[in-house]
């Protein structure tokens, strides 16, 4: 009786994972990352720079239109702005002074937009009603060596010609008010501009024409 042999069954095929690719360094060009620092750097920039201008300002008063001369100040005259500290270091008017300016005038033309310079504004105006303004052209010798302030009090004396006899008479005078003096470009006169009352401007500027004028400082109150 033959014997059947049964065949083991094959054991079940064992299946592999698939390899795992290595991962792929990728290399940084440095024209890129320097690009990206530098971008970066300047909005660090931009950024301090524009907290700092904006901290750095000030408030300064400026014509809100145009402003003539001799003109007194209304409100709607005047605003404020912001400018920086560099700016509002020159001869401006704070912003917190504004309302004091209203009533004042115009010493001088002010166009719309102007940086309001204190020296502008006067609180009344010059010359005032019933007074003239004379220019005075002096050499050293027909006035003190001493620097005319505004307000000094003087008088304008009429003199004879050059070697002539002195007056038998007392010469004439007239009083007036020192408004501004300042050396002229040539540098041998001085410029003096003096306030007199009107009745008396006309044969003062007369006179000061020949040349034989002096001015005399008189103390002040006098």
């Amino acid at each position: 009786m033959s014997s059947i042999t049964h065949a083991e069954p094959a054991p079940p095929a064992t299946r592999t994972a698939p390899p795992v690719p290595a991962p792929v360094r990728t290399k940084r060009k440095p024209a890129r990352t320097a690009l990206g620092i530098a971008l970066v750097a300047a909005a660090a920039l931009t950024g301090g720079w524009y907290a700092n201008s904006v901290s750095n300002t000030t408030q300064v008063v400026v014509t809100g239109a145009d402003v003539s001369r001799g003109q007194q100040l209304a409100a709607g005259d005047l605003h404020v702005i912001e400018v920086p500290t560099t700016v509002g270091a020159l001869a401006t008017v704070p912003g917190d002074q504004i309302d004091a300016l209203v009533g004042q005038f115009a010493d001088r033309d002010l166009p719309a937009n102007t940086l309001l310079d204190p020296a502008a504004v006067a609180p009344e105006l010059s010359p005032a009603a019933g007074r003239s303004a004379v220019g005075l052209a002096l050499t050293q010798s027909q006035m003190p060596p001493r620097t005319l302030v505004s307000g000094d009090q003087v008088r304008i004396v009429e003199t004879p010609v050059t070697g002539g006899d002195p007056p038998v008479e007392s010469p004439r005078a007239i009083s007036a008010t020192v408004v501004s003096s300042e050396l002229a470009a040539t540098g041998d006169v001085t410029i003096v501009e003096v306030e007199v009352d009107q009745a008396q401007a006309a044969d003062l500027a007369a006179r000061a024409a020949t040349g034989r004028i002096a001015l005399v400082v008189d103390p002040a109150g006098e």
